[in-house]
C-alpha cells in the first residue's frame, strides 16, 4: 500500500503551480491587526447618555476580533471581524437579538482607523460605519444610512467608546 501512495502524492505535489506562495500560517501582519486599537471592554456613549456596554476580544488566535454589545435599551449583538487575504479587506458580520443581520467590509484607510461599509447591491439601506481612535484613547463610532444609493447620509449613530475601567 505505501508503494501506490507515495507516487500518488508525488503526482499531487506536481500539479500544483510553483508560483503560487503557501498561505500566511497566522495574522500577525499588520493588515490583520489594523483594527486593534478597538480591543478592550468599553462603556459606549451617545448625546451624553450611556448607550451601552462592548466587549471586543481576539479569538482564533488572533484572527477574528468578537464584538459583545449590551444596549442600555435591551438590544443585545454579536459581530465578527476579521481580515480576509484573499480579497484584502476587513469584513464585519453582525447579528443581534432583534435578528437584525448586516455585512460590511473595507479598510483602515489610516492607523487608528476603521471604515468598512455595506455592499451598494444589498437589499435596504445603505450603510457605513468609520471607527476612529482619538490621542485621549477614546474611540468614536459615526454610524451612517443613506436611502438614495449614497447621494445622502443621515447618522444612525455616534458614539464615545471609554475604556469600562475609567468609569465614566
Amino acid at each position: 500500500m505505501t508503494l501506490f501512495a507515495a507516487p500518488l502524492v508525488l503526482l499531487a505535489l506536481a500539479a500544483e503551480p510553483a508560483s503560487v506562495p503557501p498561505p500566511a500560517s497566522d495574522c500577525t501582519a499588520a493588515e490583520h491587526r489594523a483594527f486593534d486599537f478597538w480591543l478592550g471592554e468599553w462603556k459606549v456613549q451617545a448625546n451624553g447618555q450611556l448607550a451601552g456596554q462592548n466587549r471586543i476580544s481576539e479569538e482564533q488566535a488572533g484572527c477574528v476580533l468578537r464584538e459583545e454589545w449590551r444596549g442600555a435599551k435591551g438590544l443585545n449583538g454579536t459581530s465578527l471581524n476579521f481580515y480576509d487575504r484573499g480579497d484584502g479587506r476587513w469584513h464585519q458580520l453582525w447579528v443581534d437579538s432583534q435578528g437584525n443581520v448586516l455585512r460590511l467590509a473595507g479598510n483602515a484607510p489610516a492607523s487608528g482607523e476603521m471604515r468598512l461599509e455595506s455592499d451598494p447591491a444589498a437589499p435596504g439601506p445603505r450603510q457605513r460605519i468609520h471607527w476612529r481612535l482619538r490621542e485621549d484613547g477614546v474611540v468614536v463610532q459615526h454610524w451612517e444610512q443613506s436611502t438614495d444609493g449614497g447621494e445622502s447620509w443621515t447618522t444612525a449613530f455616534l458614539g464615545e467608546y471609554r475604556k469600562a475601567a475609567e468609569g465614566k
